[in-house]
C-alpha cells in the first residue's frame, strides 16, 4: 500500500507512499544551530535537516517528485499564478492558501491520478486547485459533512466537471465509502488514486481504509508538528510528522512500511515578512518570522538573501502577478500568501 502528503500554511503538507518494505534513502545531517541572539533564525543557514532516521522532527524517506519542486513549479509558474489570481475566495480564512496550492498543484502533476478523494471540502479552494491541476478527466470525490462552509464564507464552490459530492444530507466518512465496490464497477483504480486528507479526525487511523482497498498515495493537508493543530485530534500526536517524530510501536510500523516521505517545502521563508507585525499563531498555520526552522524544509526561494538575486526577481514577479504590495506589512496580503 502507499500513503502520501502534509503541511499548515507555513507548509505542514508532505507526500507518503507506503507498501510492505521500506527503501528509505539515508540522508541524515545534523542541524546546525543558526538562531541569533533575538531569536530569529539567521537568514544565510537554513537550520533544518532532514534525516531518514525514526524520532526527529524532520524525517524524509525516498525520492519523489518533491525533490524537483522548483523545477516544476518555474515550469508552470505563469500557468499556475493564473489559477491562483482567479481562485475563488481570496485569502480563504480556514484553509488553502498559496502554500497549500502548491503542493496541491505540484502533486497531481507529479502523479497524474485518475481519481482525487477529498475529505474535508469545507469552501472548495481545494477542489477548484486540483480540478485546474488534473484537467477534467480525473474523478474527483469531495467528501464533507457540512452543506456550507465554516469561517463566515458563506458560499462553497462547486465543480461540475466530473466531480462527486458526499456533501451534508448524503455525507458518508471516508471509511464508510464503499471504496471496494467502485473499484470493481471500474469507478476508481485504488493504485492511481490521491486521498487528499483535510478532514482533522487523525491521518494515522485513515490508513486502515488504505490498507483495505489499496490506495497508495495521501497528501495530508494538515501535517502538525507535535503540540499544534486547529482540533484535538491535530494534537494528537496522528499527524505522519508527528508519529515519525517519536519511537513508538506505531511509529516503527509507519516508518519501516513507508516507502516515500516527503514534506513540501513552502514558497518563501518567514524572513521574507520581516516588517510584518502580525503575531505568532500558537496553534501553527502560518510562516513567522520567529520561526527557528529546524522542523521545515528550506523554502523554495530565499529572496531575503542578498545573493540570490534570481529568488528575489522570481519572489517580486509573484507577489506583482497578483497584485500584492511588497514589502508585507498588513494582515490582508500575509492571509494571502
Amino acid at each position: 500500500w502507499s500513503g502520501s502528503l502534509a503541511e499548515p500554511d507555513d507548509m505542514d503538507k508532505a507526500y507518503l507512499r507506503s507498501i510492505s518494505t521500506s527503501n528509505a534513502v539515508e540522508s541524515t545531517v545534523e542541524p546546525t544551530n543558526t538562531n541569533s541572539n533575538d531569536g530569529i533564525v539567521s537568514a544565510h543557514q537554513w537550520p533544518g535537516r532532514v534525516t531518514s532516521e525514526l524520532g526527529n522532527v524532520l524525517v524524509g524517506i525516498g525520492k519523489s517528485f518533491v525533490d524537483e519542486a522548483k523545477k516544476n513549479f518555474l515550469n508552470d509558474l505563469d500557468e499556475f499564478l493564473e489559477v491562483y489570481k482567479k481562485r475563488p475566495d481570496k485569502t480563504n480564512l480556514c484553509g488553502v492558501r498559496i502554500n497549500h496550492a502548491l503542493a496541491i498543484w505540484l502533486t497531481v502533476r507529479g502523479l497524474k491520478p485518475t481519481a482525487i478523494i477529498e475529505s474535508g471540502v469545507n469552501a472548495g479552494q481545494s477542489t477548484y486547485f486540483m480540478r485546474h491541476a488534473a484537467g477534467s478527466s480525473t474523478k474527483i470525490f469531495a467528501i464533507d459533512p457540512l452543506d456550507k462552509p465554516i469561517c463566515g464564507q458563506n458560499e462553497r464552490w462547486i465543480d461540475e466537471t466530473n466531480t462527486e459530492y458526499f456533501v451534508g444530507e448524503s455525507f458518508k466518512d471516508l471509511s464508510e465509502i464503499d471504496w471496494l465496490g467502485k473499484a470493481k464497477a471500474g469507478d476508481i483504480e485504488p493504485a492511481s488514486t490521491l486521498l487528499y486528507l483535510d478532514d482533522h479526525v487523525g491521518a494515522f487511523p485513515r490508513l486502515a481504509t488504505m490498507l483495505k482497498v489499496g490506495f497508495q498515495h495521501v497528501l495530508l493537508e494538515d501535517n502538525y508538528k507535535s503540540g499544534e493543530g486547529a482540533t484535538n485530534f491535530d494534537r494528537a500526536g496522528l499527524t505522519f510528522k508527528q508519529m515519525f517524530s517519536k519511537v513508538t510501536e506505531d511509529s516503527k510500523w509507519l516508518h519501516k512500511n513507508t516507502v516515500i516521505y516527503a514534506e513540501f517545502p513552502p514558497l518563501v521563508s518567514g524572513s521574507a515578512h520581516d516588517k510584518s507585525e502580525i503575531p505568532y499563531k500558537r496553534a501553527g498555520g502560518f510562516l513567522h518570522r520567529s520561526d527557528k526552522n529546524v522542523d521545515m524544509v528550506e523554502p523554495l526561494f530565499r529572496p531575503e538573501l542578498e545573493e540570490e538575486a534570481e529568488d528575489k526577481r522570481i519572489y517580486e514577479k509573484i507577489m506583482s502577478t497578483l497584485d500584492l504590495p511588497l514589502p508585507i506589512t498588513d494582515k490582508e496580503t500575509h492571509m494571502q500568501v
